[in-house]
């Protein structure tokens, strides 16, 4: 049971560490989604009147929030290597 338990847990293991690379994905995309809209939604809402145009506050919150979002994806991007970097770790370690 030693060789069989040692594979189920490291199959565990990889099982854990890939759902958490999913995760990171979901982060990326979802900060990226949320960067575009904010980056494309001013000027849309300029010409639709909504905002003035040349609102120094509205861009300087569009710009610190994209700035924010990108710290976020950076994050979430390392973190997906480094489950990466562990998954090969547990393959290399349990001969998977």
């Amino acid at each position: 049971m030693g060789k069989k338990g040692s594979a189920a847990k490291a199959r565990a293991e990889i099982e854990r560490l890939k759902a958490k690379r999913r995760l990171d994905i979901i982060k990326i995309l979802a900060a990226l989604a949320v960067m575009m809209l904010i980056l494309l939604g001013k000027p849309m809402l300029e010409v639709a009147g909504i905002l003035q145009e040349g609102n120094m506050v509205v861009s300087g919150a569009m710009w610190i929030s994209a700035f924010i979002l990108a710290i976020f994806a950076g994050t979430a991007g390392r973190d997906f290597s480094k489950c990466g970097r562990s998954i090969e770790e547990v393959r290399t370690r349990s001969g998977l």
